[in-house]
């Protein structure tokens, strides 16, 4: 400890200084922990939004694919009927 000309007892300056520095690791500490969970938190949203696209274009094509194959099975099926309708 430091005495002071009152009399009391105070931290030494080296140790003011590094209370300081270590107050001001914490913060920074806890700064970059909150921007990490920020943008952890962005980035998986990001995921989510680009699944649900993937999954929504999965389906359109599905539906398009469905509805070619049903068209094909038309015509197929026309091709059948007028091929027996010669014979």
């Amino acid at each position: 400890m430091y005495e002071t000309p009152r009399g009391t007892a105070t931290p030494s300056p080296l140790v003011r200084h590094s209370r300081l520095a270590f107050n001001s690791h914490l913060v920074l500490i806890q700064s970059l922990q909150e921007t990490y969970e920020q943008k952890r938190s962005e980035h998986l949203a990001e995921l989510q939004k680009k699944e649900e696209e993937m999954r929504q274009m999965f389906v359109v094509r599905v539906k398009e694919k469905e509805t070619e194959l049903k068209d094909a099975e038309k015509e197929v099926s026309k091709s059948k009927q007028n091929a027996s309708s010669f014979h």
